[in-house]
């Protein structure tokens, strides 16, 4: 028969107790990596407008001005 106590460092812990919190952990890990899909896509968004107005930023000035007034949060163009 199974105790439904186990001794942890002198502490006794209900074995319900230990399963809840697993199936907490396991909750939050599969919430953590939602979040960092979701981050990633996000990352790659950033990359791609960068991508799109440093290269029309080096090619002509004038498309990188233009894409500067389509994406106007990107506070590193500073000419």
């Amino acid at each position: 028969d199974v105790p439904h106590f186990v001794f942890y460092n002198n502490l006794r812990i209900k074995k319900k107790q230990i399963c809840d919190l697993q199936r907490l952990l396991s909750e939050l890990l599969k919430q953590l990596n939602e979040q960092k899909r979701h981050m990633q896509r996000l990352l790659k968004i950033c990359l791609d407008v960068f991508d799109i107005f440093f290269s029309n930023h080096y090619r002509n000035k004038k498309d990188a001005k233009d894409n500067f007034k389509i994406f106007p949060h990107c506070c590193f163009y500073n000419t």
